[in-house]
């Protein structure tokens, strides 16, 4: 037969717990003592988070999401098909070929200057920066290539995901060639690529 284990008795009360020393007796009863931390649960915060306007929910959302924004380069007209990048030693070894592949593909040739070239050295000039964060798997968080024309920008394209643990889709793992692709065609939207079949026709 199970034995019922009761607290020892206090003041004449049998059963009642002994005291809390993390409580302090008020007039209106119990409150935690100044000098405990509460504990805040998710649970806790859940009430705020409902209350949240939906202007704000969407700001919230807003900063999980991947965000990719273009300045078409324009074209004029008697343009040759050229430009010139201005390599960037500081950034991973992936994206360059990444972006010249995706150039080519367009039609345009590409010339490459060292890192200390001005963005005036050519009639039309790239410059760019990108960078890789971790999130079970290292990715491309970010990126920007600008375009110059005579020193002077023209165009850009930028890509930014989410940091690692914020991100609402899975599309953060995209390979570098697939994202660079897109930076790309919104660069120069009035160049299609040409696949290979398409060049032999």
């Amino acid at each position: 037969m199970a034995r019922l284990s009761i607290w020892p008795t206090e003041a004449g009360h049998p059963g009642r717990l002994p005291p809390n020393p993390m409580l302090q007796q008020t007039r209106y009863g119990e409150r935690l003592s100044s000098n405990v931390r509460p504990h805040i649960t998710t649970t806790d915060m859940l009430p705020t988070i409902a209350k949240l306007s939906v202007p704000s929910l969407v700001l919230v959302l807003a900063g999980c999401a991947i965000t990719q924004t273009a300045t078409p380069v324009p074209l004029q007209a008697g343009d040759q098909p050229a430009l010139c990048v201005v390599e960037n030693p500081d950034v991973f070894d992936a994206f360059l070929p990444a972006m010249r592949e995706s150039l080519v593909a367009r039609g345009i040739r590409v010339s490459l200057l060292p890192n200390d070239a001005q963005p005036s050295a050519c009639p039309l000039t790239a410059t760019y920066v990108a960078y890789r964060s971790w999130d079970f798997q290292t990715y491309m968080s970010q990126a920007s290539v600008l375009v110059y024309r005579d020193g002077k920008k023209v165009g850009e394209a930028i890509y930014d995901a989410p940091k690692g643990g914020f991100a609402m889709t899975t599309r953060i793992y995209e390979s570098t060639e697939s994202k660079v692709e897109t930076m790309i065609a919104q660069l120069f939207p009035s160049l299609p690529r040409v696949t290979l079949n398409q060049k032999q026709q």
